[in-house]
């Protein structure tokens, strides 16, 4: 260790002790180094980031103030840098496994260190003597278990129910299914534990891993297995609860009844894994755990059904008739239970998938599914799926303030909701722009989901960070996505990796991955709207209209809008000698920016529109209009570092991009993205999120 390299930053901390703003930025300068060098060289050293070393200074010093000053807490709180005493005491327990009180009063001739509160049970065990420990250990014995020992409390609580083990006639196994869907709703309405989709342990159903090889793979604590067989007289239920990290058998259980009493059983198991996982339960969940469902029987079995269909299409969406069968059953539930809210609410999501492509400049985009999503909340307050729809519903009609509200109620009700931490995650990268919430809310989405959509969340969550300006970070998750299956998703990768150099303004590197992407699979119609967008900003404008006029080929048939793009093929034909062409697509993309803007839909929300119609009148040589619309976009809270590096370079601008007006418009724009990208980087780095050495494949 560089002892004099770690005295050196002791002395300064100490220096700047009383300065509660004194952080690591501060630190850096006060050294001559860089932010990313000093954060390198202290993880290389410690193993720790500069905040944490910060405030176990700062603690340090605390400790040797309490055993020599006849000081307040707060007093020696505010001396050492904490603004605020509650949360130096919080910090202090933390730290030495004591508050600050308490070690003022009886701990100034103890060894702090040894009342860590990593092994403060043991401690105090000794402390209080022998005897002590021998009646402890002889009672827990007699009671069959030694809490603490081999029960302790996981450090984290979390669950992975593995797909139930069906016994009886093939044709009831959708209730098998349904039932214990229902429990995992339950567990996953507790907030203080992590639940892992269903979708995540799917493909867990015909494995030979163990319990232990699949809770290291899913990150949870605990396995709850099922096996449901069908009599003649009901059902028979047997449940068993493992720990995961040695596969010890926690509990079993069997429960046996009537497909009509599933509801009580459910609460009791529960209550059970709540109970041995040390869930701490809200009075509203210990209500919810002995709730009984009075729904009607035959309408309950119309929707497992639907369920169950609806479970075959999320694991893979390219089966639309089991999409069909799931809305056919959902509305016979309703012919019988016209009150049955969850069927209202999974229609809602049915006609989402059905119809989103095929109605989006429709009057009536999306109403039927508000509706249904209404009804289900007119009949429960309580619906999680219902507030998702209606609040997607809400993005889509530009009221973030309202989608915002309803996607909180999801996560009120539904705290393992990984859809709404996905939505929320996009809001905030696209819509709202906050990088900081835009990849908690990522992060969050990928510790509950592990299923299908994974690769498409460490894709969202790199590019959250390619906007707030991490190329590392970005590429890592890139990674990530490429690593999920076996043989990796080269086609997928290189569009992502293409994608990310265009944000950075390295068009050339830009095109070298994607034409690894094009050799993978030369058709993909994303890779080619990517092409020829990127060609655009290099100027290869014959190039360009190549790779647009095969996507244009392809996109009417798969119901692909071209919103964003029909101004760029405008350019294309311009710049080939096409104007009669060029100007049919600046007309096409006006259209749909002024149609965007007055009907309020989601592409005029973050100011694409506006961007996008002020290119094509200044490409055109209307200046007064296309500033009247930059005047709009530049009112924007951020910007992400793509628009940045477009704005600079992008063609469409060419007639004003030496003018002071547009400058410093593009000044503006960069002194907005940096501030944000500050502060990421300073929550990065309290948080330890950045990477070393990242590179791609």
């Amino acid at each position: 260790m560089e002892n004099g390299f770690i005295h050196r930053l002791t002395k300064i901390i100490d220096t700047n002790l009383h300065n509660e703003h004194f952080g690591p930025e501060e630190l850096a300068a006060e050294m001559g180094m860089s932010y990313s060098s000093l954060h390198r060289r202290l993880k290389e050293n410690l193993k720790k980031n500069i905040s944490i070393f910060i405030r176990e200074r700062r603690l340090e010093k605390a400790k040797e103030i309490l055993q020599n000053e006849n000081l307040s807490v707060a007093e020696i709180a505010y001396k050492v840098g904490f603004g605020s005493p509650t949360y130096f005491n919080k910090c202090f327990h933390e730290y030495f496994g004591i508050s600050p009180g308490e070690f003022k009063k009886g701990g100034k001739n103890k060894t702090v260190e040894a009342q860590s509160a990593k092994g403060k049970f043991f401690k105090v065990l000794s402390l209080a003597g022998g005897l002590i420990v021998v009646f402890a250990l002889a009672y827990f014995f007699l009671n069959g278990r030694i809490s603490g020992l081999t029960n302790e409390v996981p450090s984290e609580k979390s669950i992975a129910v593995l797909p139930v083990k069906y016994i009886g006639p093939p044709t009831y196994q959708y209730q098998a299914e349904g039932c214990m869907e229902e429990l995992l709703d339950k567990l996953m309405k507790l907030e203080d534990l992590r639940v892992i989709s269903r979708t995540s342990v799917e493909k867990y159903r015909q494995t030979s891993k163990s319990i232990k090889d699949i809770g290291k793979e899913l990150k949870v604590s605990a396995m709850l297995e099922s096996t449901f067989q069908k009599t003649e007289e009901g059902l028979i239920l047997f449940l068993k609860l493992y720990r995961a990290e040695n596969e010890e058998l926690i509990w079993q259980k069997k429960f046996q009844d009537n497909l009509a009493n599933v509801s009580v059983f459910q609460n009791e198991a529960a209550q059970l894994v709540a109970g041995e996982l040390h869930v701490r339960l809200s009075p509203t969940e210990k209500q919810l755990l002995e709730k009984i469902n009075g729904t009607n029987v035959e309408a309950q079995d119309f929707f497992r059904q639907g369920r169950n269909q609806f479970f075959l299409y999320q694991m893979d969406n390219t089966r639309k008739e089991a999409l069909n069968e799931a809305s056919i059953f959902f509305e016979k539930a309703l012919a019988i239970d016209s009150a049955h809210a969850p069927s209202y609410a999974a229609l809602a999501t049915v006609y989402w998938e059905k119809n989103y492509n095929t109605t989006y400049f429709e009057a009536n985009f999306l109403d039927s599914a508000f509706y249904l999503a209404q009804r289900a909340l007119d009949c429960d307050k309580q619906s999680e799926e219902a507030y998702l729809i209606r609040g997607k519903y809400y993005y889509e009609m530009n009221d973030d303030r309202k989608a915002l509200t309803d996607i909180q109620n999801v996560l009120e009700i539904n705290p393992n909701f990984w859809e709404a931490y996905s939505v929320l995650s996009r809001i905030y990268t696209w819509r709202q722009p906050d990088f900081v919430k835009a990849i908690e809310n990522g992060q969050k989405a990928i510790s509950l989901n592990q299923g299908p959509g994974l690769a498409e969340l460490y894709s969202q969550l790199g590019f959250a960070f390619a906007c707030a300006g991490f190329k590392e970070e970005a590429k890592a998750h890139f990674n990530n996505a490429f690593d999920l299956t076996s043989t990796g998703d080269s086609l997928s990768y290189y569009l992502s990796v293409g994608t990310l150099e265009q944000y950075f303004g390295d068009y050339l590197m830009a095109e070298k991955y994607l034409d690894l992407a094009l050799a993978c699979d030369s058709g993909n119609v994303f890779l080619l709207r990517r092409l020829g967008g990127n060609n655009n900003l290099l100027k290869n404008y014959s190039k360009s209209l190549y790779y647009y006029q095969k996507w244009m080929q392809k996109k009417d048939s798969l119901n692909i809008l071209d919103l964003g793009e029909a101004h760029r093929i405008g350019l294309a034909y311009a710049k080939t000698g096409q104007p009669a062409k060029a100007n049919e697509y600046f007309a096409l993309e006006e259209n749909y920016c002024l149609e965007a803007i007055e009907k309020q839909r989601d592409f005029a929300q973050n100011s694409r529109a506006y961007y996008d119609l002020a290119a094509v009148y200044a490409f055109q040589g209307k200046k007064a209009e296309a500033y009247e619309l930059l005047d709009e976009f530049i009112k924007n809270k951020t910007f992400p570092l793509w628009w940045v590096n477009l704005a600079k370079d992008d063609p469409l601008f060419e007639k004003i991009v030496n003018e002071k007006r547009f400058n410093e418009l593009l000044v503006q724009m960069e002194k907005k993205y940096l501030s944000e990208h500050e502060r990421v980087k300073k929550w990065m780095e309290e948080n330890d999120l950045f990477i070393e050495n990242s590179s791609f494949y």
